[in-house]
């Protein structure tokens, strides 16, 4: 006995609705609660007075500019017709529960029966609703995203600063100039990570169930095209959040490798003590944890993947029994 039929519907759309609003909602919040520290991160990061300014970080920041309004204008879009794909796929003498409302975004459930009109209400709200969540949620990944970006600008900068170090002989006041370059850019990530961990660490609780259900939606052919937009949504946002995480730690701990090969057995030893301590330091990656536990890198990324195809394959059994053996 599935729960098909015990209730007639496939559920694998509720869950979609009740994780990801939930997951999206509480980011909301979190980064709400954050804003100022948000605020104050990207002031630090974006500040290119006193280490100088990294070569094109200009055009990468339109880059990146570009890239958030793009994600902002797919998520607009993809709520749009999701809607619009509700409407046309309602049908509804297959529904069997008097109370369910016909027409609709997403499924909903009154104990009263309502008018044609209060429904149209609904699905109205339910479209503000969904634009007043998933666009600003997108774009807290996006702005995750654009923020390790930028510090990894920064990384590449301070390698740079490194080699000119050993190209000049009076170089120092350079040597101390590297040194707070790189405690800052460390401060820097330590706060980034701190704000990805409180705004977004509890993602990697809820992703791959959201995945799972989604592409369960999709196999039984419950808005189909709707759901595939919301799949490619998640799945690019989820890829960007871990692909940064990802170049981040490679780049700050490939910083040890930037010292070690430079020359620096012709500095003094004072120079090579300093260099010693930026070699200890980048032991130790800048990274985005998640919760409750790990990082969100590649392998983080398909460890969502495994796990939403079991999800996926779990829903079918407990959706469609015996219909897919």
């Amino acid at each position: 006995m599935s729960i098909r039929d015990h209730t007639g519907d496939d559920i694998s759309e509720n869950f979609v609705i009740v994780a990801s609003g939930i997951g999206v909602n509480l980011s909301l919040q979190l980064f709400a609660h954050q804003s100022k520290r948000w605020a104050a991160l990207f002031i630090n990061i974006s500040n290119f007075e006193k280490f100088g300014k990294p070569s094109g970080i200009d055009k990468r920041i339109r880059q990146l500019s570009l890239f958030s309004k793009v994600m902002m204008v797919y998520t607009l879009c993809g709520v749009f017709s999701y809607g619009l794909v509700s409407q046309l796929e309602s049908d509804c003498s297959k529904i069997k529960n008097e109370y369910k409302l016909c027409g609709t975004m997403t499924p909903f459930q009154l104990p009263v029966k309502v008018s044609p009109f209060m429904v149209k209400i609904i699905y109205i709200l339910q479209i503000f609703a969904g634009v007043l969540a998933l666009v600003p949620g997108a774009l807290i990944y996006c702005t995750c995203f654009e923020a390790a970006d930028i510090l990894i600008y920064h990384l590449i900068h301070l390698k740079s600063k490194i080699h000119e170090f050993f190209e000049h002989k009076d170089s120092q006041s350079n040597i101390r100039e590297i040194v707070l370059y790189h405690r800052y850019i460390i401060g820097i990530g330590d706060d980034l990570n701190f704000l990805v961990k409180k705004t977004l660490g509890h993602v990697s609780l809820i992703a791959a169930l959201i995945l799972g259900c989604i592409g369960n939606q999709i196999i039984s052919n419950n808005k189909p095209f709707g759901a595939t937009l919301f799949l490619i949504g998640n799945v690019v946002t989820l890829f960007f959040l871990c692909h940064g995480g990802q170049r981040l730690m490679d780049e700050s701990t490939s910083l040890a490798n930037t010292v070690y090969e430079s020359n620096w057995l012709k500095a003094s030893t004072k120079m090579q003590k300093n260099l010693m301590m930026i070699i200890r330091r980048s032991r130790k990656p800048i990274r985005f944890q998640a919760l409750p536990m790990g990082s969100f890198d590649y392998m983080l990324f398909h460890t969502f993947l495994k796990t939403s195809y079991s999800y996926m394959m779990l829903l079918q059994n407990s959706t469609n029994g015996d219909k897919i053996r």
